[in-house]
């Protein structure tokens, strides 16, 4: 409990400074890159600062030539650090509609161009597929 005390205060405290520069960034990189690296160093500081280590098989496997649509099954905080850390493309997130409305990681995740979906029905959840695979074919990373 102790160390969550002092491990939780500095991952908000280093998501808000580089979420901040990661905003300020939206507004001259259009690509994401700036901002995936961004997020690729807040993730790597968030698993030091846990002090957690990650064994990743198969990446091998994976044509750096090509699109693809990955599917994670969410199942802790840590899920995003770690897929920021060891997928070794860009990439973008299909996030909930909802958090679209926060201020500031709200206006990013749309700035970044993260695609919301909608969970509310099985037609608007094919209506977020279908812009995301649009942007695929568009070449969105």
């Amino acid at each position: 409990m102790r160390s969550y005390l002092l491990i939780a205060p500095a991952i908000f405290l280093i998501t808000g400074v580089l979420g901040t520069v990661s905003l300020l960034a939206d507004v001259f990189d259009r690509s994401g890159r700036i901002q995936h690296s961004l997020a690729r160093f807040w993730a790597r500081i968030v698993l030091k600062l846990c002090l957690t280590s990650v064994r990743v098989t198969g990446l091998e496997k994976i044509d750096l030539t090509k699109p693809y649509l990955y599917i994670f099954n969410h199942l802790s905080a840590l899920d995003i650090p770690v897929i920021y850390v060891h997928l070794p493309v860009q990439f973008r997130i299909l996030a909930k509609k909802e958090l679209f409305r926060y201020p500031f990681l709200g206006w990013h995740l749309h700035l970044s161009g993260q695609i919301p979906i909608d969970e509310k029905s099985a037609a608007a959840s094919m209506r977020s597929m279908n812009r995301a695979v649009e942007a695929l074919r568009a070449g969105v990373p």
